[in-house]
């Protein structure tokens, strides 16, 4: 499936990921920069309860991620 809507070969794919975990893996970091990232943006620095909310957000979020060996 993730070679037909690429549209890459399995050469290709298998060049750049060791295999499917390891591009799920990288897919899953890749999401949660992203959603980091968003985070981030609608921070509005100063408010105690949405620095409280930010700061636990990103600690829960890399704790899950380095247990899981996602966090590069």
């Amino acid at each position: 499936m993730v070679l037909q809507r690429s549209g890459i070969g399995h050469e290709s794919l298998y060049h750049h990921y060791r295999g499917k975990e390891d591009l799920a893996l990288d897919a899953i970091s890749h999401m949660r920069d992203h959603a980091v990232a968003f985070l981030e943006g609608q921070h509005q620095p100063g408010d105690a309860e949405a620095d409280a909310v930010h700061a636990g957000t990103a600690a829960a979020l890399d704790r899950l991620f380095v247990r899981r060996g996602v966090r590069r």
